[in-house]
């Protein structure tokens, strides 16, 4: 069980342990879900959304030889803050993949408790966050491998505008016995002005030495020798911007499993950096053509950079 004191201290302190809504994929069993508040993405994509409230703790059981993958996309709302509780419980040669991407919002935080309980499990967490304003995104990661030769990869980015504010609170546990363990703990943040800010904590706890374990965390800015090469090709300095932001996002986009969403995704994502989506909230999936011009529009071969 895992016990409230291993927990890092900036945990935060109204974490709720009682399940308010559950789910179980099944022994073999094979699953894709879309957590989202906007319906129009299930019509632009074909997928079936997952009615459930992000203000709960939402639990959820994979069984031995199961493969689950969850896509949470968090939109734009100014006025009101979120809070998603979520739970992942991982059994024997299990897979689970989550994507989690922010494009903004008042206050945004997720918690997420991860315990790989049976050999062979494997979990990856990529998160996403894009905040502008005075907008701030927490994201809080607890990884529990109880058992030996499980594997977990956790790959958050993020980059923060105006006065925004970002946090990472990463936390990975490896119990005494849980040999062959290899964890992976990756954090990296771009600050686009000097009075963006990032609070990023990537942390391991290691009971025996027979695994492979490394985590990290990078702040910067985008590279000014980039952003000269591609206006002396013709290229204005807001495009060349929002091209060098979306090639960052790419690495987490990419590792999105399900096509159809992936490219929506892809175009939220483009017209988030273009401003678009602050502007123009309602079309940010459902419009053919964007609202600011051509620019929100491009494509990236991500192997030439």
């Amino acid at each position: 069980m895992i016990r409230k004191d291993r927990l890092p201290d900036t945990w935060p302190a109204d974490w709720d342990t009682t399940p308010q809504g559950t789910l179980t994929i099944a022994v073999g069993g094979s699953r894709r879900l879309v957590l989202c508040d906007d319906p129009r993405l299930a019509q632009w994509t074909g997928l079936d959304l997952f009615d459930y409230d992000e203000r709960q703790l939402l639990d959820i059981g994979v069984a031995d030889n199961a493969q689950l993958e969850l896509v949470r996309i968090q939109r734009l709302d100014p006025a009101e803050p979120r809070f998603s509780n979520l739970r992942l419980r991982v059994g024997r040669d299990a897979t689970v993949r989550l994507h989690t991407i922010t494009l903004g919002g008042h206050h945004t935080r997720n918690n997420i408790e991860v315990r790989l309980t049976g050999e062979g499990a494997t979990f990856y967490a990529g998160g996403l966050y894009l905040v502008d304003r005075a907008q701030e995104v927490d994201n809080y990661i607890f990884v529990e491998h109880a058992v030996p030769h499980c594997q977990s990869n956790e790959l958050y980015k993020g980059i923060v505008d105006d006065s925004a504010r970002a946090r990472f609170n990463g936390h990975v546990l490896v119990q005494d016995g849980a040999v062959k363990t290899e964890a992976f703990q990756t954090n990296r943040n771009i600050l686009l002005t000097d009075k963006a800010h990032v609070d990023t904590r990537p942390f391991l706890e290691i009971y025996n030495d027979d695994v492979k374990c490394s985590h990290g965390s990078t702040i910067g800015q985008l590279d000014e020798q980039a952003m000269f090469y591609l206006q002396t090709r013709g290229i204005s300095q807001r495009t060349a911007m929002t091209m060098l932001s979306y090639a960052f996002c790419d690495e987490v986009i990419r590792a999105i499993g399900i096509g159809e969403l992936r490219e929506v995704v892809a175009d939220m994502v483009k017209k988030r950096l273009h401003g678009e989506d602050t502007s123009c909230a309602d079309c940010a999936i459902a419009c053919s053509k964007p609202c600011n011009g051509p620019d929100a529009h491009f494509d990236i071969d991500v192997t030439k950079l």
